[in-house]
């Protein structure tokens, strides 16, 4: 078969992937939506052209997939340009210094030093000119509490979002209608909601609780991983993590989400073994299924279910129902899923750090593991090869986007990752899991002072790293195209079958170039 066969063969067999290409070109159409700002019949033209071209070549392959991948985009770019049609919202254009409000509290994060407060349903002191209706301010004081449903009044200094600072950042305050930032100078009252808010109470003494009985070190960083308070870990902490490249460990992500399912999958299963009538008359995989589902559920709520958090436990349901209905959904289609899915609702969530990170780290963990399974390897050569490529395939994936957000490369973040991740998922985790359980029968301190101990290895471990040369490289400037070529390069090797997989290297090659270059 000659080598032009060979690739028609190939692109018939790639291009059979149909949700794969349209979640692709969907993505394509959010990103590029700024081309289109101010058409909205070019955009229905093009959605309806892509159907028609779809409906009258429905016997061709060719024209079938063409006019799919049209309407996508062409849907993924009306999309995003509706939600900031229906986002649209005042904000601030210049500073307000010492200004008299009357705020209601919509969100409140009760830190160790301060508090963070989203307030809605603000009156200004001059109610004629068109000022934000929602806006985010550090209140430098932990007394007194201030919960969900709390009216306040305060004199607050606030400031315009700053796209500078953090576009991914800012792209999230904004599509949360949030249209300032700053902070509360003087509080003059507060009027206590009657309502009850038992998760907001739960988090504050689980938070509480962790500093008043185990060492700041080791409360700092036990909190975020429990109630989801990241802002609680100390500045010096997450510069040391940072700089060890493990600073995603900090968070609730799906890092953690999967860590709590494998265990209370692993712990369920087991002790169902201890007695035979239950392994004999029931299935003991979907028993323990649905109770790794019920409580990742829980530990979502109690992280305050924060948005990546939110994304983890959706593919951690989906690959948990797979075993509730015997079928393995594990795979490159179940994450593509999952994320035109959650695009579909909300597109602006392709903008944030998170969701980016996240969906490409999971889209690579897919990818390798995959590899690893087809190989004639034998057991202990398969963890081993694994372990390394999973590591070094994450990390080299995530490294541009990191450059790109924060401006940062971790030169030693490979080796942090395998030395101190894994660490966290043997050890850690799963005590401070079995700890938050003893909480209410007074019985957690024995095991999170162990947990303590590991995370003081972990912290002289990182220690060591961050202080090597150059373990923080500052990059000052990343191309948005540069990028862009890196991670589609990156999506076409994970999702093609074919040697043809392999026109991704081209892309990320070409993007490191520009990365470098610029």
């Amino acid at each position: 078969m000659s080598l032009w066969n060979k690739v028609k063969k190939w692109g018939i067999i790639e291009a059979m992937e149909y949700l794969s290409w349209m979640v692709v070109a969907y993505l394509l159409g959010i990103l590029l939506f700024t081309f289109f700002t101010g058409a909205p019949f070019l955009l229905m033209g093009g959605m309806i052209g892509g159907l028609l071209i779809v409906f009258m070549g429905r016997r061709n392959l060719g024209a079938v997939w063409i006019g799919w991948i049209i309407f996508c985009f062409f849907l993924g770019a009306g999309n995003i340009s509706l939600r900031i049609r229906l986002a649209s919202h005042p904000t601030l254009e210049h500073p307000l210094y010492q200004v008299h409000i009357v705020a209601q509290v919509e969100e409140s994060q009760a830190l160790f030093d301060k508090q963070i407060l989203t307030l809605t349903d603000i009156r200004w002191e001059n109610p004629d000119l068109k000022m934000p209706q929602k806006i985010k301010v550090h209140f430098k004081e932990t007394k007194p509490l201030i919960r969900v449903g709390d009216r306040i009044v305060a004199t607050v200094s606030v400031y315009p979002l700053d796209a500078k600072f953090s576009p991914a950042y800012t792209y999230q305050l904004w599509f949360n209608k949030i249209g300032a930032t700053g902070i509360v100078n003087n509080l003059k009252e507060v009027s206590v909601n009657s309502k009850s808010h038992t998760l907001f109470e739960l988090r504050h003494f689980i938070n509480q609780h962790l500093f008043n009985s185990l060492p700041f070190s080791q409360a700092e960083i036990m909190a975020p991983l429990i109630t989801g308070e990241q802002k609680l870990v100390s500045r010096e902490t997450y510069q040391i993590y940072r700089r060890a490249g493990i600073a995603h460990v900090l968070s609730i992500s799906g890092f953690h989400m999967a860590l709590l399912a494998g265990f209370l999958f692993f712990v369920i299963r087991r002790f169902c073994a201890l007695f035979p009538r239950i392994v004999l008359y029931y299935n003991t995989k979907k028993i323990a299924a649905v109770i790794a589902l019920f409580g990742t559920f829980l530990y979502l709520g109690l992280s305050g279910f924060q948005v990546p958090a939110l994304r983890a436990f959706m593919m951690i349901a989906l690959v948990l129902m797979g075993i509730l209905i015997e079928r393995s959904v594990l795979s490159m289609r179940s994450l593509v899923l999952v994320c035109f899915s959650l695009l579909l609702i909300f597109p602006q969530m392709l903008f944030s750090i998170g969701f980016q990170l996240s969906f490409l780290a999971v889209a690579v963990l897919i990818a390798i593991c995959h590899f690893i399974q087809n190989q004639p390897w034998g057991r202990i050569k398969k963890a081993i090869v694994g372990f390394l490529l999973l590591n070094i395939g994450v990390s080299f994936a995530l490294m541009p986007f990191i450059a790109y957000h924060f401006h940062l490369f971790n030169l030693y973040g490979i080796l942090g990752n395998m030395i101190l991740s894994s660490t966290f998922s043997l050890f850690i985790m799963p005590l401070l899991f079995v700890g938050a359980l003893l909480i209410p029968f007074g019985l957690d301190v024995p095991i999170f002072k162990l947990a303590g101990f590991g995370l003081d290895i972990v912290r002289l471990i990182a220690k060591r790293l961050a202080h090597f040369s150059y373990a923080e490289i500052r990059v000052e400037y990343f191309s948005f195209l540069a990028l862009g070529m890196f991670s589609f390069g990156i999506i076409i090797i994970c999702l093609m079958k074919t040697p043809l997989r392999w026109l991704g290297s081209l892309l990320i090659i070409a993007g490191i170039i520009l990365g470098i270059w610029t």
